[in-house]
């Protein structure tokens, strides 16, 4: 809006040559918009879910993962099974990265090889924009 006004003040005013190289300089930049967006990181938001037979030291060690990764916890839930010795896991995560970027991050691997983790799955969310 306030591009457009300036653009019709400088024509209005009689100050071609500056409408020119203001129109000219606007869409350069505007050109360059998409190149820049699409490298830019964004909010992105997963859901991992583990069935483990055997709960003991699990919660802390997925947190230094996500932590170490630079994931944050934004819900955790866990469901009980046999005397609470196994669980049902599910963890809502988020954290920054490119939109084109749709790697697994390798914490979800290196638990998925665990012999204590009975089932994993690894769900990414889609993004807005």
């Amino acid at each position: 809006m306030w591009f457009v006004t300036v653009l019709g003040l400088c024509f209005g005013g009689g100050a071609l040559a500056l409408g020119i190289a203001g129109l000219a300089l606007g869409l350069v930049v505007l050109s360059l918009f998409p190149f820049v967006e699409c490298r830019m990181r964004r909010d992105r938001s997963a859901t991992l879910t583990l069935a483990v037979s055997d709960l003991a030291d699990m919660n802390r060690q997925l947190d230094a993962a996500f932590g170490g990764a630079g994931f944050k916890i934004t819900k955790r839930s866990i469901v009980y099974r046999q005397q609470g010795r196994s669980a049902n896991l599910e963890y809502e995560l988020t954290w920054r990265a490119a939109p084109s970027d749709h790697r697994e991050p390798p914490f979800v691997s290196e638990f998925a090889r665990r012999a204590d983790v009975q089932r994993l799955s690894w769900a990414t969310h889609p993004t807005a924009g």
